[in-house]
């Protein structure tokens, strides 16, 4: 190959590249590889590499477990929504209507603005729905003990009724316009203390245990329940709670 090339001809190879062939004569081009100077990195710039690296595997780590908890998540919501019946959103639906009675104008709870009203629709609305009444022909409900009005669902245990109140103080306001002020509620300003029936400090007037014990205050641990998240706010889980136990005509005269 010698005798046809110029030995001022230059061919440059690459840093994998080799010529195979013998050349006799020593300085040819194609006698050595061509190497490439590198310039080494200084000790800074190894500090600075390394730093780079060791950031890019934590990098790499946060997202394969980030992946991971996708995973589990998905496969998560998997289990727990296969097992889900789709006639749940019915049924809750079925009883918010039928519990808060929308379908009466005149006891609807979601168009409740006084205190009347309230003691109207759980006097003749709430307290008759929780318990199985006469058919429409009359005849008595048989082996419906336990089953709310619609004949079709039962209560497990009996309903409850939870209040909560919030602490009362003197107006201070310079006409006097008003004796007694109440804040907003919140869970500093909510009242714990325990009263008689009547939301007084003493009576000589008897009750029934289940009336008292309405008025006595119990904490979240006592009721075992939680912290409400409602509309207007976030309810604690204690209060004066009442049970509606009992026959349908004691349940009626709670207000009196």
């Amino acid at each position: 190959a010698a005798e046809y090339l110029d030995d001022n001809f230059n061919i440059n190879l690459n840093n994998d590249e080799e010529y195979l062939h013998f050349i006799e004569y020593y300085n040819s081009p194609f006698s050595h590889r061509h190497y490439t100077n590198i310039s080494r990195l200084d000790k800074s710039e190894l500090v600075l590499v390394r730093y780079q690296r060791l950031q890019e595997m934590k990098m790499w780590k946060i997202i394969r477990e980030i992946l991971i908890y996708l995973c589990f998540l998905c496969v998560l919501n998997i289990f727990v929504y296969s097992n889900t019946n789709s006639n749940g959103f019915d049924q809750t639906n079925h009883l918010r209507k039928f519990l808060l009675n929308s379908r009466q104008i005149n006891q609807d709870y979601t168009k409740i603005s006084t205190i009347n009203e309230y003691w109207n629709w759980l006097e003749d609305s709430f307290v008759s729905n929780i318990h199985a009444q006469q058919w429409y022909n009359g005849d008595i409900p048989r082996n419906l003990n336990g089953f709310i009005n619609d004949k079709t669902n039962r209560m497990i245990g009996w309903a409850i009724i939870r209040q909560l109140r919030i602490k009362s103080h003197p107006c201070q306001t310079k006409q006097n316009l008003f004796s007694i002020c109440e804040d907003d509620y919140s869970f500093s300003n909510e009242e714990k203390h325990s009263f008689e029936p009547g939301w007084i400090n003493q009576t000589t007037q008897v009750y029934s245990s289940s009336i008292q014990q309405a008025f006595k205050y119990q904490d979240g641990n006592q009721l075992d329940s939680y912290v409400y998240l409602g509309k207007f706010g976030r309810y604690s889980a204690g209060g004066y709670v009442y049970e509606f136990r009992g026959r349908l005509i004691d349940l009626q005269r709670i207000k009196s």
